[in-house]
């Protein structure tokens, strides 16, 4: 019996398969392109977050260095305790640097405030009494003579911004003239920013905060403690102030950055 023919397909199905195949890799493809164009951006701003992450840390750990050092005994003079470090700064703010410290060593104010130089400018940190009484935000005619000094000095001083901001501990205040911490260390730091006006600087160009007791640079468990958060912080910044402009003011005495809140109320003066 004859084998029947069998006849060959040349209806050419085949090419539908394969299109089909090569429509799935070139999805395929596009999604594995797009997908690491946005791995590249995550990766380019992880890589940023940890740069500026690192350079926080290492700017923290000279700056308490330094307060560490000045504890001690030892006299700062830049942000790492090393007098050719400032070159890498501008040179008028060494020079108001010096003159600065020269103020405060004539007024004898030396140990009652903390001066320092870094990257992001000069702070300048009044520690407990140095410029109010115990729960008054008036300045003595001493102090005032002295915020003025500093003003004079400011006003020769190429900055972008100065940033006056006024501290409490965490006892508790409540008085006809202050409801709370939050009232006092505003009206510190509000007339610490009227003295350096009536100095000559653009108040545009300023401006003050108070933090109440809520930015503390130590536990409020001893009255040393309690005396180390009572301060006002004159930060004066090279560079535009924004809201996520990290200060040294804090790490000065090993603190942490926070926003504000809102105080509690009692009735405790010693501040």
């Amino acid at each position: 019996m004859p084998k029947p023919k069998v006849e060959k397909d040349t209806s050419e199905r085949w090419l539908l398969t394969y299109s089909d195949l090569m429509n799935l890799l070139l999805i395929l493809f596009i999604i594995l392109f797009c997908s690491s164009q946005l791995d590249a951006k995550k990766s380019a701003a992880v890589s940023e977050s940890l740069q500026e992450g690192f350079s926080t840390m290492e700017g923290a750990a000279a700056v308490k260095a330094a307060a560490d050092a000045k504890a001690a005994g030892e006299t700062i003079t830049t942000s790492n305790g090393d007098s050719s470090g400032v070159d890498a700064y501008w040179d008028e703010y060494k020079d108001f640097f010096n003159e600065l410290n020269n103020l405060l060593k004539q007024g004898d104010l030396q140990e009652e405030v903390d001066t320092i130089l870094d990257d992001t400018g000069v702070i300048i940190s009044f520690k407990d009494t140095a410029l109010f009484p115990a729960g008054s935000a008036t300045l003595s005619t001493e102090s005032a003579t002295i915020i003025n000094k500093i003003g004079a000095l400011l006003v020769k001083l190429n900055y972008s911004f100065i940033l006056v901001e006024g501290h409490t501990d965490s006892d508790p205040i409540s008085t006809a003239r202050f409801a709370d911490n939050m009232d006092l260390s505003n009206a510190r730091a509000g007339n610490v920013w009227r003295e350096l006006v009536n100095s000559g600087l653009p108040p545009e160009d300023m401006a003050s905060i108070g933090y109440g007791e809520y930015r503390p640079v130590a536990d409020n468990d001893t009255a040393e403690n309690k005396a180390k958060n009572r301060r006002v912080i004159i930060s004066i910044l090279k560079k535009p102030f924004t809201a996520t402009t990290d200060l040294a003011a804090e790490d000065l005495a090993g603190g942490t950055s926070a926003t504000a809140s809102p105080s509690a109320s009692a009735n405790h003066e010693d501040k």
